[in-house]
């Protein structure tokens, strides 16, 4: 590797790292499934359990078993939760991790193409604003990108460059983690069998041992967590179960679900990524018409020969490669399509196909500074698109509910309250450390307060008015205490009609 490349991949991983994590500076308020990640992280240490039973809940079936979370998180979570527990230090963690998947991006493409390819795919993805906004969040999304193309990257290698025992070790453990990362590493599995069906149009690479190899490693490391869904669900496959009862109960959404996304991140590149359904091999024509002009007519037979098998290896390598990302887009494509809960952040495992496809598309064309042009623009559409992103994130101190949300916050935290009733109870634990009570409904809150928690301090806090309807005269109690941001005092029932 040469200087200059090195140097790209080092401003690269840099710019990647620092336009995450300032974001998440930018971005103080954690969104709810971070807070979720985090205490359960949290709890894993001081509790010893890896469940919802302690400070918090969530919208799940099964309660408090936690199992449809996939773990990797809160258990690196919590494993730094045992020097220091400092969100800043988590936000740091995951721009590093995000900034890493584009490098371990960048060399997928590059064992599989050339460096020009390679350069436009990770330029596309480092500045996609879906990965940028996600890939800033304590979230699954940017960990399991990030194994799942280091998982590509060695599977690349093990098969189609050099078959060897440390890169089917490496390619059986990176998946393990991609599967404890997120548990939608089951829809790639389809893309690296059927690559290698169409390799050589056989089955015959079932009878490669490293293969085998890859598969036993990835059990003996994914086992365990088998076992623990076998006695704390009934079922090896509780997790799934759980993760498919928690997905239902949002309902069946619409595609229409994914359109901004796809309209910020996907249409700009969609004529590119049908150029590169046309991407060929490159055979290097030039290159050999040169070297036959300067050889004796007794070699030139010997080195066309030579060069036509060279240009078979290396079209058929970028043939298969081709069709790697045409599968990942399809087969990615249509799992997303079927699922039926549709949240924009669900297409991040969709886009390094994009990226790839839109990349060949722009080798395609053949005067070479026509394509920079084009590659310029989409990159400078996506900076705005970004800047917008973090102008939102600027002013999210300026918006009046979360103004109120934090001063909530800050006030509970060092207040004698014991408990507090919000709808926000995964988010009132992360910020306070205090035991959050789910309670849906004025009944629910009513029989708490009167049978469960009646020698208790109660704090009350709502953001979208007076959620529950709660009337003074209707629950009669001096230990419950409600929060009011516009007067930025505590009252409690006595004092206030909530009525009015």
């Amino acid at each position: 590797m040469d200087k200059k490349l090195r140097l790209f991949l080092i401003i690269l991983f840099t710019f990647v790292f620092l336009t995450r994590f300032s974001l998440s500076i930018f971005s103080p308020l954690k969104f709810w499934d971070e807070t979720i990640y985090v205490n359960l992280g949290r709890n894993i240490i001081l509790f010893g359990e890896y469940s919802f039973s302690h400070g918090f809940s969530d919208f799940a079936p099964n309660m408090p078993l936690a199992g449809f979370r996939p773990p990797l998180l809160p258990f690196l979570i919590a494993f730094l939760s045992l020097f220091t527990f400092n969100t800043i230090i988590l936000s740091f963690l995951m721009s590093i991790i995000s900034a890493l998947g584009v490098i371990a991006f960048f060399f997928l493409v590059y064992v599989m193409f050339n460096k020009n390819i390679a350069i436009y795919s990770s330029l596309l993805l480092s500045v996609l604003p879906l990965y940028v906004f996600w890939g800033s969040k304590i979230l699954t999304d940017s960990l399991f990108i990030t194994f799942i193309l280091l998982s590509s990257f060695l599977f690349w290698k093990l098969f189609f460059v050099k078959k060897s025992g440390l890169f089917a070790f490496l390619f059986g453990l990176s998946c393990a983690l991609a599967f404890y990362s997120r548990y939608s590493f089951i829809w790639f599995i389809p893309v690296f069998f059927l690559t290698l069906l169409f390799k050589d149009r056989n089955l015959k690479f079932l009878e490669d041992k490293h293969l085998w190899i890859s598969i036993i490693i990835f059990f003996v490391f994914v086992g365990p967590w088998f076992i623990y869904n076998y006695f704390e669900y009934g079922s090896l496959l509780g997790f799934l179960f759980q993760s498919k009862q928690a997905l239902a109960r949002w309902g069946v959404d619409s595609l229409f679900n994914y359109y901004k996304d796809v309209k910020e991140n996907i249409i700009i590149l969609l004529p590119f990524v049908f150029l590169g359904l046309f991407y060929k091999a490159n055979n290097n024509k030039n290159n050999k018409k040169n070297s036959v002009d300067k050889i004796n007519k007794i070699n030139k037979n010997k080195l066309n020969n030579n060069n036509n098998n060279n240009k078979d290896i290396n079209g058929h390598t970028e043939k298969n490669a081709k069709s790697f990302w045409i599968l990942w887009f399809i087969i990615i494509s249509l799992f997303l399509i079927f699922l039926d809960n549709k949240e924009g952040r669900y297409l991040l495992p969709l886009l390094p196909s994009i990226c790839v496809l839109a990349s060949l598309g722009l080798n395609n064309i053949k005067i070479r500074k026509y394509s920079y042009y084009f590659l310029l623009v989409i990159i400078l559409f996506f900076v705005v698109v970004n800047f917008f992103i973090f102008l939102n994130a600027f002013q999210e101190f300026q918006y009046k509910d979360e103004n109120c949300f934090f001063k909530t916050m800050n006030y509970l935290k060092n207040s004698d309250a014991n408990y507090v009733i919000t709808e926000h109870f995964s988010p009132s634990y992360f910020y306070t450390s205090k035991p959050s009570i789910r309670a849906d409904n004025y009944t629910s809150i009513e029989y708490l307060l009167k049978n469960v928690y009646q020698n208790d301090t109660i704090f009350y806090y709502y953001v979208d008015g007076d959620w529950f309807n709660l009337k003074k005269e209707e629950l009669k109690t001096e230990n419950f205490l409600i929060y009011s941001c516009e007067d930025q005092e505590i009252y409690d029932l006595s004092s206030i009609n909530l009525a009015e």
